[in-house]
């Protein structure tokens, strides 16, 4: 328990230090592959010096040869956050991995988060040594029901707490010492000071299940935020964002209600954010005195769980076995689907599945190999309703077809290679409202036409911070 939040605070204090010379921090996949590891590494180090090296290399050595060039004078703290070891060339991923790291400084260290004590033990090869291990413990009964309590009760409530706090108790019990699950179901009883309806919450059956009681905590939001937060499933796990990101997609996507009187969208947006996060569905990060935002891996299970059958994502860590009941959905090409994230190397894959997709409503490919603008084009002119398009860089200009996509809202095309000039018929996409872009060098000379866009960006960036 509480694994995450412990290396969190080690990170941000050795922020305030000297003695390291470079910190990262990376969600470490599922099954552990070096190479997925090493492209998240480079991406944090391009962010942080604002440079602009490539991890697009499906080469293991080239990529070797690059990380430990950057890091060899420099002294690391890194942090794999959720490490798993279970997959059968473990021992060479991890030994290949290792030696990346190697060249940094002496002094260097790794700080692992596991939820196996195998974990930690299969980690002590390839001249890794375990300078100390530490078990966190259950949080005992008392102490968890005093936590619970903590987020259930108003703190400024002039109401008698005796009767409420017994009731409290056995809601707490039902969690089975979750911390994170406290923190949800407490502010949601916390809103509602009635008896009645805190005994009601004690008698459901969550039968020791807590994904129960999440999404008994998801159903108390407005309907509103339900799809603000089932969105988030389309994020990869572990990965931390801006705020904005999130509130110009539910802009996009129509999630956000006009006001009256009327309000900015983006500051009704704001309100619907800051809500999630007072509500605990959404995480603060400050690193370096600058703020992100994350969705903790059980509640990004959960938003996946009430997203439904909607939303395809495959991550670049697991393109290599796709889940049989996703090969499905996909060889299926189900009228259903409205949101789909996969890496750039499945695209041809699929191509003939994903070209039957009638519906498709955001569009996310994850740069891992090269994509001809061809076979972009023979799929997305089948998105006629597509109002989200995340892409990775297309050389030094956009193609012509952009401008073909009529209901497009937001647009990001992510990547550090300078774009030479926008396309001409990208001002047809009158509905645009957020454009994201490396650096451009030539803007059309209709660009005013876009009468709708209220967000325009030129970053070298990745497609998530992280």
């Amino acid at each position: 328990m509480g694994k995450t939040t412990l290396a969190q605070y080690v990170y941000k204090h050795m922020y305030g230090q000297e003695y390291f010379d470079l910190l990262i921090w990376v969600h470490a996949p599922r099954k552990f592959k070096a190479i997925d590891v090493i492209k998240n590494m480079i991406d944090i180090m391009n962010a942080k010096e604002c440079a602009s090296h490539d991890n697009h290399s499906t080469c293991l050595e080239a990529l070797l040869t690059q990380t430990r060039h950057r890091l060899g004078s420099q002294k690391l703290l890194l942090v794999l956050d959720d490490f798993w070891s279970d997959t059968e060339d473990f021992v060479e991923q991890w030994e290949n991995f290792i030696c990346c790291c190697s060249s940094s400084l002496i002094g260097s260290r790794i700080l692992l988060t596991t939820q196996s004590k195998n974990g930690a033990e299969q980690a002590c090869i390839a001249g890794v040594t375990a300078v100390e291990t530490y078990y966190l413990k259950e949080i005992e009964e008392g102490q968890f029901s005093d936590l619970f309590m903590h987020f259930a009760w108003p703190s400024n409530c002039q109401l008698p707490k005796e009767e409420f706090e017994k009731i409290g108790r056995k809601i707490a019990v039902k969690l089975k010492g979750d911390p994170g699950t406290a923190k949800l179901v407490g502010h949601q009883i916390g809103g509602k000071l009635d008896l009645r309806h805190w005994e009601e919450v004690a008698e459901k059956d969550w039968s020791g299940d807590n994904m129960k009681a999440r999404i008994w905590s998801y159903q108390q939001l407005p309907l509103n935020l339900q799809c603000c937060f089932a969105i988030c499933s389309l994020l990869p796990k572990g990965i931390r964002f801006p705020r904005q990101l999130l509130i110009t997609l539910w802009m996009a996507q129509g999630f956000i209600r006009p006001t009256d009187p009327p309000e900015r969208l983006e500051d009704i947006g704001e309100n619907y954010f800051c809500e999630l996060v007072s509500r605990f569905f959404l995480e603060q990060v400050i690193i370096k005195e600058e703020i992100y935002y994350e969705l903790h891996d059980l509640l990004h299970d959960l938003a996946e769980r009430v997203q439904g059958d909607d939303i395809i994502r495959i991550d670049n860590s697991n393109c290599e076995e796709v889940p049989s009941h996703i090969s499905n959905m996909l060889s299926r090409s189900s009228e259903n689907i409205r949101h789909i994230s996969l890496p750039s190397s499945m695209i041809n894959r699929f191509k003939k599945e994903l070209c039957l997709m009638k519906n498709i409503r955001t569009f996310c490919v994850q740069p891992n190999s090269f994509v001809p603008k061809k076979v972009l084009q023979d799929i997305l002119k089948n998105f006629e309703k597509l109002r989200v398009l995340f892409l990775p860089e297309c050389g030094d200009d956009l193609p012509e077809f952009i401008g073909n996509l009529k209901h497009l809202r937001y647009l990001n095309i992510y990547g550090s290679q300078p774009i030479k000039k926008l396309p001409d018929s990208i001002c047809k996409l009158y509905h645009l409202q957020t454009l994201v872009l490396p650096y451009c060098e030539s803007l059309p000379k209709d660009f005013s036409e876009l009468i709708s866009l209220r967000c325009f960006e030129t970053v070298r960036d990745t497609m998530f911070h992280v």
